[in-house]
């Protein structure tokens, strides 16, 4: 474990399974921030943070995002994201291990268990043809007692078990939720770094490339001012939409933050790209969305493009920043539109 969480395995368990419960109930989105407030809380670290979320959760009220992230720059400030996001992978360490041992437990005591009940049948077989003294009786009560006492231990620990097996389960979950965004259903920017950085890894020393698409709502700044927030948030879902349907297969659409996308398209040359962005961008310019509150349909919402192809060699950084560039230029020269990284 962290040296700030110095709990033994099974205590380590329990506080992750019920920092689970208590996260999955909340409003903010599932993430290692998210994570670590809990399992501080679950854990009794912190009173203070004990004390508040406590105060902000009664009544039934629940946590958002900001909350959440401002409760873990107050009382966890010393754990930078990094190592909460070890911190997770740490419990899911210890889940294994904890599962492993229970696992040989329950293995031992079921082999136990059954030598005394064999050695048990064959005394009482014994002690009802008179054949036994006194003291191999007791030896016999003994060994019915604890063949009863190692059957109840047996069922406890494939209690356990299944319990604990339940609870790697979750955690599964739990870190596949963490890889998306939670207004879109896209991936999210921690999952696109590590799809793009295990892209860049793939083709070290081969001749197949990737491209990428960077794509950004033109005017939404307008858009939320001129419709209100809740209608923004409607624009950016529907755009999504329409880049996840406007590819196939392998590749990838992220919400890259804010009203940014990104499509990870692998084995894909620079033309096939554009022309990917291209679809993408007519189907969003073609679209219309109706407002809730009075059915107004709403148009002219229209999508910029930079796309970018790997070169051999080249760090995600760099790759990303001719895509960037290639949509400013994109914005820059009337918007609408999609340009290729030189």
């Amino acid at each position: 474990m962290l040296k700030r969480y110095r709990e033994p395995p099974e205590k380590s368990a329990e506080l992750l399974r019920l920092a689970l419960g208590l996260m999955s109930k909340q409003e903010a989105g599932v993430h290692p921030i998210s994570y670590a407030v809990w399992y501080e809380y679950v854990g009794g670290f912190s009173a203070a943070l004990r004390a508040e979320v406590d105060n902000l959760t009664k009544d039934g009220r629940k946590l958002d995002d900001e909350t959440t992230r401002r409760l873990y720059a107050t009382y966890i400030a010393d754990l930078d994201e990094g190592t909460v996001a070890r911190l997770g992978d740490n419990l899911k360490r210890v889940v294994h291990e904890v599962s492993e041992s229970t696992t040989r437990a329950g293995n031992e005591a079921g082999v136990y268990g059954e030598k005394l009940s064999v050695l048990g049948t064959r005394l009482e077989k014994e002690s009802a043809a008179g054949e036994l003294p006194e003291l191999v009786r007791e030896a016999l009560q003994d060994t019915v007692q604890m063949r009863s006492a190692m059957s109840g231990v047996h069922e406890r620990l494939s209690s356990s078990r299944q319990e604990i097996d339940e609870l790697r389960a979750e955690l599964s979950r739990v870190r596949e939720e963490a890889m998306v965004d939670a207004l879109t259903g896209l991936l999210n920017r921690r999952a696109f770094d590590d799809r793009i950085g295990a892209l860049v890894s793939a083709s070290a020393g081969k001749a197949e490339t990737f491209s990428v698409v960077i794509a950004d709502i033109d005017h939404f700044k307008k858009i939320n001012d001129g419709y209100g927030h809740l209608f923004g948030d409607r624009v950016i879902r529907a755009v999504g939409e329409a880049l996840k349907a406007g590819v196939k297969g392998r590749d990838a659409v992220a919400r890259y933050g804010g009203e940014e996308f990104a499509i990870l398209l692998p084995a894909t040359a620079l033309k096939g790209a554009w022309a990917v962005a291209e679809g993408v961008r007519r189907m969003v310019a073609a679209s219309r969305i109706r407002r809730l509150n009075n059915d107004e349909v709403v148009g002219n919402i229209t999508l910029s493009a930079g796309v970018a192809m790997h070169k051999a060699g080249e760090p995600v950084s760099a790759l990303l920043e001719r895509a960037d560039a290639a949509l400013y230029r994109a914005k820059g020269g009337g918007r609408n539109r999609v340009e290729t990284a030189e």
